[in-house]
C-alpha cells in the first residue's frame, strides 16, 4: 500500500483563544475516538506531544496550498493560531504517486512543492536544503560550465536559473552513463519527488525523534468532521476542544 500521510506538524502549542473568536456551534462538534490507525485519517484528528501540535486529516493538503507567495486560507489560519512557529503541511500518497509539502516559518512561506507522477504540479520558493546540494553537484558535474538555458526557459519560463540547473542535473544523470556515479553520490531528483521525500523526512525529524508512524500510538482527539472549507472554517474550535 505504501506511505499515506496527510497532515500538519507545528513546533509549538496554540495561542490562547478569546471566547468571542470561537464559534459556539462548532464547539459542539462530536468527538468520536481517541486513537487513529492511519496518518491520513478520514476524520479530523488532533494531538499534542513535547510542545508540538499535530493535525491530520485526509485531503487537508489538497486545495489548501498554492505556489503564490501569499498564504492560503489554511496557512493564514495556522499562522494566526501558531504565531512565530515552524509549520509543515505535508501529503505523501504512494498509491497515486503524489508528494507535496508547504513549509512556513514565522508567518512566511519558505517553500511549497508538489510532484505527481514525476511531474511538477506546484513549485514556490527558492531551492532549499537538499536541493542546494544537488545544485552544487551539478556545477561540479559540468565543471563550472553550466548549460545554456534558452531552450529550457521555453518549458519553464518562470523558473530561476538555479531550478533549471537542478532540473538539468536530473536529465544529465539519467541519460548519460558516464555520470551515473553522481546518482550514487546523491540519489535524489527534482522532478520525481525523491528530493522532496528526503526534505520532508528531514523536516519531520525535527518534530519527531522516532519514526513518524509512532505518532499513531499517541492519544488523539478525533472529531466527526471530514471536510473543512477554510474560506469560512477555522481550526480554532477543534484545537481548543482538543487542548481542554
Amino acid at each position: 500500500m505504501g506511505n499515506q500521510i496527510c497532515g500538519i506538524l507545528i513546533n509549538s502549542l496554540p495561542r490562547e483563544f478569546s471566547e468571542d473568536e470561537l464559534d459556539s456551534k462548532k464547539l459542539k462538534t462530536k468527538i468520536i475516538a481517541n486513537s487513529i490507525s492511519s496518518l491520513s485519517p478520514k476524520d479530523l484528528s488532533i494531538t499534542f506531544s513535547d510542545d508540538n501540535t499535530y493535525i491530520f486529516l485526509d485531503q487537508i493538503f489538497y486545495k489548501n496550498i498554492s505556489e503564490e507567495d501569499t498564504l492560503t486560507d489554511l496557512e493564514s489560519d495556522l499562522v494566526d493560531i501558531f504565531p512565530e512557529s515552524k509549520i509543515l503541511i505535508v501529503a505523501i500518497n504512494d498509491t497515486v504517486d503524489f508528494t507535496g509539502y508547504s513549509l512556513i516559518k514565522n508567518g512566511i512561506k519558505i517553500r511549497t512543492k508538489a510532484v505527481v507522477k514525476d511531474q511538477i504540479f506546484l513549485d514556490y520558493g527558492d531551492i532549499y536544503d537538499i536541493e542546494l546540494k544537488m545544485l552544487e553537484q551539478y556545477h561540479r558535474m559540468r565543471e563550472g560550465k553550466p548549460r545554456n538555458l534558452t531552450k529550457m526557459r521555453e518549458l519553464y519560463p518562470v523558473y530561476s536559473d538555479d531550478k533549471l540547473y537542478v532540473i538539468d542535473r536530473d536529465t544529465a544523470i539519467k541519460f548519460f552513463k558516464n555520470r551515473q556515479h553522481f546518482a550514487d553520490e546523491l540519489p535524489y531528483f527534482y522532478k520525481d519527488g525523491t528530493s522532496d521525500n528526503l526534505l520532508i523526512e528531514k523536516q519531520i525529524g525535527s518534530f519527531v525523534n522516532s519514526d513518524i508512524y509512532e505518532l499513531e500510538k499517541l492519544n488523539w482527539v478525533v472529531f466527526q468532521r471530514r471536510k473543512l472549507n477554510f474560506k469560512k472554517d477555522s481550526l480554532k474550535e477543534y484545537i481548543y476542544l482538543a487542548k481542554k
